[in-house]
């Protein structure tokens, strides 16, 4: 059957969200995609669509589908045909072939109409018709591992039936052999049940043929149980009840005198309760006082702990101010009293916010005080300077004024160039026409070879030489002027570059002088901050004293940041200096930290005192455990022994009476056995025909289910031939199709393969391929990977050439290298061109790949064949799963 997909349009299917239209109508579709764009989904849609399975996670709605469906337009049998297959949120699935909705199998069998591969009754149409679909047509990654999987042969074969097209009779005997595994073990159970039912009819049978006394064997149990006359008439069911209970209740004697026994074996040794629980009682009041003198204890240690970690952290703080007083001291002169140093710390915070602000300006206002008289003289002189030049530009002309001069000297000198230059052609014109008057000859007052009118010879010589007498006198007064002119223009250049330079002169005394008094003023802002009216007016020793000033509330503010810390709050008297109170300090240190070391001195004692009380009360608690447990222990025994001795009505609990009381129990243990087996042998005999009954009974159930066992029988050998049927027509279509193919496949190969030559390939009865070399066979486990895989692959070519029709292969070239890749595209590039010729049959093939290298080289094998149609149709998909994926036309190459 020859099905034909033109085109295939994908709504939404795995990794595809959006939709994509493609055109399979070439003999040759190559789809190139990176991995993770969607080329896999592509197959799986269609495989899905022709009623092949594909893996649920795979089918399944993503979480932003509505829908999952795949139309294809295309021709079966030479008939249009349209396709579309879709599954709804819903979880159902809707079948439109040719603009109709149908049910599943209508729509296969719209798919593929004289499909009938098999006529078992053990087959359902559907399977088969879905069987047929996609292993003709797909050849996926999942087929080519299975090949190369040498362990699970399972695997391997189901992968061979799908390239030979035999997937129908394979899943046929899947099926069969389930059903056969099921009959075999109905059959197994039957036969079990049928050997137990013989056991059973023999077992009645044997107790039915039992004859005894009943009325001697009734009176004689009568008299075993009671002696008395109240039992007598009972029937025969009521005896038996009656001595069942009476040996039960034996039973629990016996039993309970045992456990009385192993009771007695275990005694304690101290049975006196009273005094057991006095002595709880007193150790008990001693561990209640032990407790209280403990939490005494406990108390004592706690608050002497408070107060030496109280006296500790006061010696502390105390030591934190005598350190922050040396460093006080340190900063200070030694009579520096803290008057002093709050009036310090005032006139700075007066002023300034922060002391390190303070200090930096302090150290600029030094160094501009320092550098204001050599700034105040260089200002002097740059306005000495600023004067001279103003006063020497007002003695020179402006500078326009010079300019427009400059200009009208320059002009009058290009005008006396010109004027010569000029006079130097009448020279010129002058002899010119002196010649030509020489070269003429009569009195002719015209001449007649150029036309001028000169009058006479005479006159026109005489014009001339009056002409040639006065050029030179005005040429020479021309280059007088001249000359003149050139010493003016120099002059006035030179008074002009004069000006220029005086006014840069005074431009740059401008700026100096500008910045040199930027700077006094920048200098009599900062004297102002620290309250001097000017910077001129600051001394070295207000300096000197600005900075004292600066050391002492430095050192001040570091004083009381250091207090700060301390939890101690600390007001130094004002008359006193830092050294008084360092030492009257330091000794209250002293003293605090002897008290911190006297108080953890007690705690000490009294933990000592602690630990004394806590070994003698753990002591006292293990004995009172003991005691507890012993009493306890006591208890119990006693309670367990009084039950039992109260259950059996025991007088004492000596050895002798317990040995007495277990005799007896023994004999009438004995006796009530004696009677229950006359009792027993009673209801056999009564039960005789029963018995017979049920042996009946059982010899019926054991024909029916003979009979079972040879319906079971029966369907094993039915379902025997129709494996066998199936075998031999899977058989037929695998000789029919390697003697149809083989040769071709085994030419495919070698083409594929270029350091072995198989000579041909067979399929064994396993489905498994194998290979000639060299006269040897070769087990497809002895191939290597790639040699199976180009095995698959060159069967799967030949056997789409044979079949016609679209089929499609998922990365068909990924696993092969360089080399063999260029063989696999020129047997390709041969695979399509020599389909071109077959008229009767169209075979289409549509190849997904991950490699760019692999795209260019086989747009290039096409590029330069020019046919109406094309041979050859190339995608690229575009962007991601996690997104959208588009389609770009790679080749050919849209208008």
């Amino acid at each position: 059957m020859s099905i034909l997909v033109d085109s295939v349009r994908i709504a939404a299917f795995g990794g595809i969200r959006n939709p994509l239209e493609l055109d399979f109508s070439a003999p040759l579709t190559l789809v190139y995609a990176p991995n993770g764009t969607g080329k896999t989904s592509i197959i799986e849609s269609i495989d899905w669509l022709l009623g092949g399975e594909v893996r649920e996670e795979r089918c399944k709605l993503a979480l932003d589908h509505e829908i999952t469906e795949v139309t294809l337009g295309g021709t079966v049998a030479s008939k249009p045909l349209s396709a579309k297959k879709s599954l709804r949120s819903n979880r159902k699935t809707l079948r439109i072939a040719n603009g109709v909705s149908v049910g599943e199998a209508d729509f296969l069998q719209a798919l593929a109409p004289d499909c009938d591969v098999s006529e078992l009754s053990a087959l359902a149409r559907i399977p088969r018709l879905k069987a047929f679909l996609s292993s003709n047509r797909v050849l996926g990654i999942d087929s080519l591992s299975r090949l190369i999987d040498g362990d699970n042969a399972d695997a391997r074969a189901d992968a061979m039936a799908d390239l030979t097209g035999t997937r129908a009779q394979r899943n046929a005997q899947k099926m069969i052999d389930l059903y056969r595994k099921k009959l075999r073990e109905k059959h197994t159970k039957l036969i079990d049940d049928l050997a137990d039912l013989h056991s059973r009819q023999r077992d009645y049978l044997d107790l039915s043929v039992t004859r005894s006394d009943v009325d001697a064997l009734i009176g004689e149990a009568m008299r075993i149980l009671s002696g008395a006359e109240s039992m007598t008439g009972l029937p025969h069911a009521e005896l038996t009840v009656r001595a069942n209970s009476e040996l039960d209740e034996i039973n629990s004697r016996i039993a309970a005198l045992e456990r009385l026994r192993e009771l007695l074996s275990a005694q304690p040794t101290d049975l006196d309760l009273d005094a057991l629980q006095a002595q709880i009682v007193s150790i008990e009041t001693e561990v209640r006082q032990a407790n209280k003198a403990l939490e005494d204890e406990a108390e004592q240690f706690q608050a002497l702990d408070r107060d030496a970690s109280q006296l500790t952290r006061d010696a502390d703080g105390v030591q934190i101010i005598v350190d922050a007083l040396l460093g006080l001291q340190a900063n200070t002169s030694a009579d520096t009293t803290f008057r002093t140093l709050f009036a310090d710390k005032d006139s700075v915070s007066v002023l300034f916010s922060d002391v390190e602000a303070a200090a930096k300006e302090l150290s600029a206002l030094a160094r501009t005080v320092s550098q204001s008289g050599a700034d105040q003289e260089a200002k002097n002189q740059i306005e000495a300077r600023v004067s001279v030049i103003q006063q020497e530009r007002s003695g020179l002309a402006s500078r326009e004024q010079l300019e427009m001069d400059l200009a009208g000297k320059q002009r009058e000198a290009v005008q006396s160039r010109a004027s010569r230059e000029s006079l130097r052609t009448l020279k010129n014109e002058a002899v010119r026409a002196s010649l030509l008057a020489h070269q003429h000859f009569e009195d002719h007052s015209k001449c007649p070879a150029c036309g001028h009118d000169w009058g006479s010879h005479e006159k026109l010589g005489e014009a001339l030489k009056g002409a040639l007498a006065s050029l030179p006198q005005a040429e020479a007064i021309l280059l007088s002027h001249e000359t003149t002119l050139s010493a003016d223009i120099d002059l006035l250049k030179e008074q002009l570059a004069h000006t220029n330079e005086l006014s840069e002169q005074l431009i740059q005394a401008t700026d100096d002088l500008e910045c040199i008094s930027k700077k006094i003023v920048e200098a009599d802002l900062l004297a102002a901050r620290f309250g001097f009216a000017t910077a001129a007016v600051v001394g070295d020793s207000d300096i000197s004293e600005l900075q004292r000033r600066l050391r002492s509330a430095r050192a001040f503010g570091a004083f009381e940041r250091a207090c700060s810390v301390s939890h101690i709050t600390y007001l130094p008297p004002s008359n006193h200096t830092p050294r008084q109170q360092i030492g009257e300090l330091s000794s209250s240190a002293a003293t605090l930290r002897t008290a911190a070391a006297e108080k953890r001195l007690h705690a000490e004692e009294v933990s000592l005192a602690m630990a004394i009380g806590e070994s003698r009360l753990s002591k006292l608690s293990t004995q009172l455990a003991k005691l507890r447990g012993q009493h306890s222990e006591t208890e119990t025994w006693k309670r367990r022994a009084d039950r039992i001795q109260g259950s059996l009505g025991l007088i004492s609990l000596s050895k002798q009476h317990l040995d007495e009381v277990e005799r007896a129990l023994s004999l009438r243990h004995d006796q009530v056995q004696t009677a229950l087996r006359h009792l027993g042998v009673v209801g056999e005999i009564q039960t005789k025909t029963v018995l017979a009954q049920k042996a009946e009974l059982v010899s019926q159930e054991a024909a029916a289910v003979a009979r079972d066992i040879n319906v079971v029988e029966q369907e094993l050998s039915r379902i025997d031939q129709i494996n066998d049927r199936i075998e031999s027509q899977s058989e037929y279509h695998r000789t029919r199709l390697i003697e149809t193919v083989g040769p071709s496949v085994s030419q495919l190969f070698q083409r594929m393969q270029v350091n072995r030559v198989f000579r041909s390939v067979s399929v064994n009865p396993s489905f498994e391929l194998k290979g000639l070399l060299e006269e040897h066979s070769v087990e497809p486990e002895v191939f290597s990977t790639g040699q199976r895989q180009d095995l698959a692959l060159a069967f799967f070519l030949v056997r789409a050439y044979t079949l016609g029709g679209s089929f499609f292969l998922d990365e068909p070239l990924a696993h092969l290298d360089d080399l063999n890749r260029v063989a696999v595209l020129d047997t390709l590039r041969a695979f399509v061109l020599s389909g071109q010729q077959q008229s009767h049959q169209q075979t289409r093939l549509v190849l997904t790949t991950a490699s760019w290298t692999t795209t260019r080289h086989v747009i290039q094998k096409f590029m330069r064949i020019n046919r109406k149609a094309p041979l050859l149709r190339a995608y690229q998909l575009t962007g991601n799963v996690s997104s959208s994926v588009g389609c770009v036309e790679l080749f050919p190459t849209p208008p």
